[in-house]
């Protein structure tokens, strides 16, 4: 077989013959919503599908899930309007659909990883994901991700990163919280025809005594410097993503149903 396999492009025969060799079914979770007047509205999903590909296909016996298109992204509003575009789900809504899905992949398939692209969407995962380790335990394992903070993705971006720094609850937080300067990045180097560069600008800041997105309402949705985002970054960093979903599937890939799992994340 040739890999990486898309589920949804294969017939119902063809996913019961890949489970002879296909041990791990990875479902990618995304969200529709803006990202400044520079990117497209699916930044979310397409700035790493490419690498999760790239891993997917070197480690073998993976198959990728549809990408979940929406998520939690209530935040992406102005004035109490959600910004043109952008699709919300409740957090418990997304919950329930995780849920169903991993539930479904799992009748066939041992091993699920929960490839998240919006930190949004963590509220959900920690709602769902907990109790359905619980139901499936001595079943199946179900792993969880977040790409910007594995290993070698941290260290890419302390190499490759100008953005300023700022404190917050002791920790050390970077000035690039929305479609800035990794996400342009990315883009740059996965999808360089969907960046719109005459309307790359710098965006806000996020606010020192509020963590997440802060006050988006007289802004252009963009939080940190879209303007210092280069294809070289983004190249750094899709390599480090690579690198790291790699060990992630192979990690996965070695563990054992039957005994105890600790999650990558959540």
């Amino acid at each position: 077989m040739k890999y990486p396999l898309y589920l949804a492009e294969m017939s119902w025969t063809e996913v019961e013959e890949a489970k002879k060799e296909v041990d791990i079914v990875v479902l990618p979770l995304g969200t529709t919503e803006q990202h400044g007047p520079q990117l497209p509205l699916r930044v979310d999903y397409a700035e790493s599908i490419p690498m999760l590909e790239k891993a997917a296909a070197e480690v073998g016996g993976v198959l990728i899930a549809p990408i979940v298109p929406y998520g939690f992204s209530k935040q992406h509003a102005r004035h109490g309007v959600l910004f043109p575009g952008t699709c919300t789900l409740e957090i418990d809504v997304l919950g329930y659909v995780i849920r169903d899905v991993v539930r479904s992949l799992t009748q066939h398939f041992s091993k699920v990883l929960v490839w998240n692209m919006h930190m949004g969407n963590r509220p959900a995962l920690l709602q769902a994901l907990p109790p359905l380790r619980k139901e499936l335990e001595g079943k199946a394992i179900v792993d969880a991700t977040a790409w910007p903070f594995l290993p070698h993705m941290l260290k890419v971006l302390d190499e490759v990163l100008e953005c300023d720094w700022f404190e917050f609850e002791g920790n050390q937080v970077r000035e690039d919280r929305h479609a800035g300067e990794v996400e342009t990045s990315l883009m740059l180097f996965a999808f360089p025809e969907e960046v719109r560069l005459e309307k790359i600008v710098k965006g806000g800041l996020c606010p020192r005594a509020e963590w997440g997105l802060g006050n988006l309402d007289e802004g252009t949705g963009v939080i940190g410097d879209p303007t210092l985002a280069t294809r070289e970054k983004g190249e750094k960093m899709a390599e480090a993503i690579v690198k790291d979903t790699i060990e992630l599937l192979k990690r996965l890939r070695k563990a054992d149903v039957g005994s105890e799992f600790q999650p990558t994340w959540l």
